[in-house]
């Protein structure tokens, strides 16, 4: 069997929607937590295949997560998934040991970026393959990416963090 999914997000609403996003896309088991305390500690307990971590939430944020988790995980992929980007938390987050960001502003990148990731796990492993994507994954998209952002687009940040500003798409 292959090794879980870890998701932490402060938000029950996220969690499940990106459970219900990866469920689609074939994964077979999702752990959850509410805080990156609680990720330190099940990446511990569980060895996950790969970690998408909130930046923003209680106890622990992501970034201190991630440097945490990297003392014992180094090969496990970590993608953040914040409200927050901006390239000062770009910054800051790769330093912390983070492979990927997407903004939730920019869901829709997500699946890609979980696929690429799994997928270079499994490459550098050579122990796991990726499971393929399911027929209704992209169905499971477009009906989960609107929950997300919304919720995205409820939470005002932090006096903590440094000011939000939209991703920017070289495309825009």
């Amino acid at each position: 069997m292959a090794n879980p999914i870890l998701i932490v997000d402060d938000s029950k609403v996220v969690r499940d929607a990106l459970s219900k996003l990866l469920k689609g896309m074939g994964a077979h088991e999702i752990v959850e937590a509410d805080n990156g305390l609680d990720a330190v500690q099940l990446a511990l307990e569980t060895n996950p295949s790969l970690i998408i971590l909130d930046l923003a939430m209680p106890r622990m944020d992501g970034l201190a997560a991630a440097r945490a988790i990297r003392k014992t995980h180094a090969e496990v992929p970590i993608l953040m998934h914040t409200l927050y980007w901006s390239p000062q938390v770009e910054v800051e987050a790769l330093k912390a040991g983070v492979n990927r960001i997407v903004p939730k502003s920019k869901s829709s990148l997500f699946i890609a970026e979980v696929q690429e990731l799994l997928q270079a796990k499994a490459a550098s492993s050579a122990s796991t393959e990726r499971a393929p994507a399911g027929p209704g994954a992209q169905a499971t998209v477009a009906s989960v990416v609107p929950i997300v952002e919304a919720k995205a687009a409820e939470t005002e940040a932090p006096a903590t963090l440094p000011p939000a500003s939209p991703a920017e798409d070289p495309g825009e």
